[in-house]
């Protein structure tokens, strides 16, 4: 303790709370954006499912990280874990009331309202700490760089295993758009609809099971022939393949970009499936006509001949809605690489031994080869591998930067 009772490297301070009250306007732009295409979706999903919804367990994740950066600031000003995690609890509690009562089209669980104070609660605990997570002890920073690099090695894996298509057995429909009268379907026409070497029919199809069949020994390719609508300012589904509880592939319009998604193994662990778009694609006016076109192996997907690949580096895809081949992939593709492989260079530079840098560097990025060889999806792209390096060399560069008296030596 210092000598006015606070914590070391940690005071409190008299200055106005900049930091949180610019975090509470974030977190509510972020959570309080209506979306009322999404309300009868928001208002049948229950209040006390954990998790809620088919991607449920990212949006768990999602909220803790969301509410990290709070509990940071409310520790770094000295507040104790108890008051922190009341107010980590009291700023979810108003959200979840504004989302039910308020702001259509968003959804109101305890699902979130736990989430977000578990990362309040994270996030004091690191901000009571001030800087001293940064800089340890050799043996502890050997310690920390072996779990980062394990946890790392898991990630890896799991994004391999999830490129892998999931579709499950029960009764298939085909959906057309119009379909029914709901109004996030494309308004123009549709011709014709080919999934996999056959007619994909516009209701239930009487051979479900032995489709599944088909699909699980190809490439899976959802294609047809429409008359294109004046172009969409929101997404618009075309044509898709689903269940009696949810869509299994589908092909989506979003002014003139085509989208195109697919249920893999990640649905099994209520993660996020990917979603894939290719860019003025579809006509700019009404009336012409063209077959659109998705196809999709192990995180190889090409829509209307565009090659987009997810390898599995890419794990961010599991947890944020982001489309791959859009521009902002390639900044969250860049940001996960950095949180992946910078804190090894950082820990790692805090042993008396280069190799705790290198080498779990060199064996996270074995094993996002090892998972391409193994599983059949795309190698990762040399950027990526180019970026992952930069990052550790960083992390290491960063941490040799310092005071040696601030590396816990």
């Amino acid at each position: 303790m210092s000598e006015n009772g606070n914590l070391p490297g940690n005071p409190r301070t008299t200055k106005p709370p900049w930091a949180i009250l610019g975090i509470l306007v974030v977190i509510g732009l972020l959570t309080l954006w209506p979306n009322p295409r999404q309300a009868p979706l928001s208002a049948a999903t229950p209040f006390l499912c954990l998790p809620c919804g088919p991607s449920g367990a990212s949006d768990l994740l999602r909220n803790i990280v969301l509410f990290i950066p709070l509990g940071i600031a409310l520790g770094m000003r000295g507040i104790r874990l108890g008051p922190a995690i009341l107010i980590s609890l009291a700023v979810t509690s108003v959200v979840e009331l504004l989302q039910y009562a308020v702001i259509p089209g968003r959804d109101a669980t305890m699902a979130d309202i736990v989430a977000n104070t578990l990362g309040g609660l994270i996030g004091a605990w690191l901000g009571r700490r001030g800087i001293g997570f940064l800089f340890l002890r050799p043996r502890a920073a050997a310690y920390v760089t072996v779990g980062w690099a394990t946890l790392g090695v898991l990630a890896i894996g799991l994004m391999g295993w999830t490129l892998q298509v999931s579709l499950p057995r029960g009764t298939w429909y085909g959906q057309w758009a119009p379909f029914g009268d709901e109004p996030e379907w494309f308004t123009g026409d549709v011709i014709e609809v080919t999934l996999g070497h056959r007619r994909l029919p516009h209701w239930r199809l009487a051979d479900s099971e032995t489709r599944r069949k088909e699909l699980a020994q190809d490439t899976i390719r959802l294609s047809a022939k429409v008359v294109s609508m004046l172009p969409p300012p929101d997404g618009l589904n075309i044509v898709a393949l689903a269940d009696s509880s949810q869509r299994l592939v589908g092909l989506s319009q979003g002014e003139r970009d085509l989208g195109f998604t697919l249920r893999t193994k990640a649905a099994l662990i209520a993660m996020h499936t990917p979603y894939f778009v290719s860019h003025d694609v579809m006509p700019p006016l009404a009336g012409d006509t063209l077959v659109v076109e998705g196809t999709y192996w192990k995180g190889h997907a090409a829509i209307n001949g565009e090659l987009l690949e997810v390898s599995a580096l890419d794990g961010w895809s599991l947890v944020l809605p982001v489309a791959v081949g859009s521009a902002l992939a390639v900044l969250v593709t860049i940001a996960w690489l950095f949180a992946l492989f910078a804190p090894i260079g950082w820990y790692g530079g805090q042993v008396p031994s280069s190799a705790w840098a290198a080498g779990p560097v060199l064996v996270l990025l074995a094993d996002g080869v090892m998972m391409a060889r193994l599983g059949g999806t795309p190698y990762p792209a040399s950027w990526e591998v180019a970026i992952a390096t930069l990052a550790a060399l960083a992390g290491r560069v960063a941490v040799a930067a310092m005071e040696p008296d601030r590396r816990g030596d």
